[in-house]
């Protein structure tokens, strides 16, 4: 099954899938440069006073999308990590 596949069909098994991928390279220097580049083209697209063609809500549009796709990346290992506790949980009662 293909990553796309997982992230369309979005079972239990496919969210706690995504999610520890997610949470390792996250956590991963990879993960920290992402984050690192992301605030960098964020305060570039607001301090960047020779650019004065981009229209203000294009530049507030870079910052969103920039933050939606951190924010989802952190939801995702959040998802990730209360199915991995409500499955603990289950095997604790049902064990």
């Amino acid at each position: 099954m293909t990553i796309e596949e997982r992230i369309v069909r979005r079972n239990q098994e496919d969210i706690v899938w995504i999610g520890m991928a997610l949470e390792t390279f996250y956590n991963s220097d990879a993960g920290t440069i992402l984050r690192a580049m992301a605030n960098t083209i964020t305060i570039e697209q607001f301090t960047n006073t020779e650019d004065n063609v981009t229209s203000a809500d294009r530049k507030l549009g870079r910052a969103e999308g920039l933050h939606t796709l951190i924010n989802r990346i952190e939801l995702a290992i959040d998802d990730m990590r209360r199915l991995n506790e409500e499955i603990k949980e289950e095997q604790k009662l049902g064990g």
